[in-house]
């Protein structure tokens, strides 16, 4: 169990940013779903406190080859251990000190060996995305097993540690190939628009939505949500994008299908653009919200949700063919809700107007109607 408890730790969960203030964030403020903060499972904690002590493996050093490296480049990490019994696993951990790119990098040994004098010797490559901005990682963890289920744990922000772990830091550096004079990708992207495929959904039914996004690099992550407006206690709707079906177009632009199911349990309500992410291949990342304090240039994409029983409700009117009186007040009413914020004032003066060109009109056939009556009444009966 202790050693199941510590291999939690390579996959280290980062904090997460808040709620985004600002209506659109650049790259300079907006941050992919990370912090500079590393924060661990409480798995990890019990690990270290209750790890075996006596016949345990123990880290002696840790170093790593370069400190600056280019995309792409390993990271080779040297890490030797004391232990009376055959290592099993070795697995070391960097955070990401910035707000660009990957969160962290972690890998475990690919070579352990054993020396003199239960010395073993790990050997770890990290690779660095091949594709990624100028930015710079930090040591965060390490953690070794045995074939006894002991281990050993090195994780400076959780534990004290007498092993020297002030020079396990990296910086990620582009470097311009003069042959070719390329530059590296430090523009955010571009979020031009998005779209609903209807105006009108049930419980149950899937918004297929779509986002255009102008990038010279390839889109790694786009997400995007929606809110009740007026807040009437629903939860929101939002999705990441499957990124396997982003297509980009002749023009450049990438086309992000997103899918946004409605849960079965939703009630009637309306809802509004609430916000719209995306990250590409360099960690360039842009982020934008809709809110009461500052609207987004999406204000304005919105849909309705109504159950089968309203659904019903407007095809029965629909198909109730209604007459000529009422269908000049329907439109009225509806014209009325279009062009103004208080309706039913519009729509009483409108709907007034309209019965009185209809009356109008009664008034008018009727008055032909008695004139042609007496036009027969002068024809002699036969």
């Amino acid at each position: 169990m202790i050693q199941q408890q510590r291999k939690l730790l390579p996959k280290i969960s980062v904090t997460l940013l808040g709620i985004v203030t600002s209506s659109l964030i650049s790259t300079s403020t907006y941050a992919p779903a990370h912090s500079q903060e590393t924060t661990y499972p409480e798995a990890v904690t019990r690990a270290i406190d209750t790890q075996t002590q006596a016949e345990g493996p123990k880290v002696q050093s840790v170093s790593i080859d370069k400190r600056s490296y280019a995309p792409g480049e390993k990271v080779k990490v040297r890490v030797q251990i004391k232990s009376v019994h055959a290592l099993t696993d070795v697995t070391v951990a960097f955070n990401n000190t910035t707000r660009v790119g990957v969160t962290s990098l972690a890998e475990s040994a690919t070579h352990i060996t054993q020396q003199a004098n239960d010395i073993w010797t790990a050997e770890i490559e990290i690779a660095i995305p091949d594709k990624i901005g100028d930015t710079s990682f930090e040591f965060s963890a390490l953690v070794v097993d045995d074939s006894e289920g002991n281990g050993d744990t090195i994780a400076p922000q959780l534990n004290p540690t007498n092993i020297d772990v002030s020079g396990l830091a990296f910086k990620v550096q582009n470097v311009v190939d003069t042959a070719t004079q390329s530059t590296l990708d430090k523009e955010a992207p571009n979020i031009l628009a998005i779209t609903t495929d209807k105006a009108v959904y049930q419980p149950g039914d899937t918004i297929q939505a779509s986002v255009t996004i102008k990038d010279v690099s390839k889109l790694t992550e786009v997400s995007l949500g929606f809110v009740n407006d007026p807040d009437i206690g629903a939860a929101g709707i939002s999705k990441f994008a499957d990124m396997t079906k982003v297509t980009q177009q002749p023009d450049g632009h990438w086309i992000v299908p997103i899918a946004l199911t409605i849960p079965l349990d939703s009630t009637a309500a309306a809802y509004k653009f609430s916000h719209v992410s995306a990250i590409d291949e360099y960690g360039n990342s842009i982020g934008i919200i809709d809110d009461k304090n500052e609207k987004s240039q999406f204000r304005d994409i919105r849909f309705v949700i109504k159950t089968s029983e309203a659904v019903q409700t407007d095809e029965s009117l629909h198909n109730s063919q209604p007459t000529q009186s009422s269908k000049v007040q329907q439109s009225a009413v509806e014209q009325g809700k279009h062009v103004s914020k208080t309706p039913q004032l519009v729509t009483e003066s409108m709907t007034k107007e309209g019965t009185s060109s209809k009356t109008k009109q009664l008034k008018m056939n009727n008055q032909q109607s008695v004139e042609s009556d007496k036009e027969a009444s002068k024809v002699p009966q036969q």
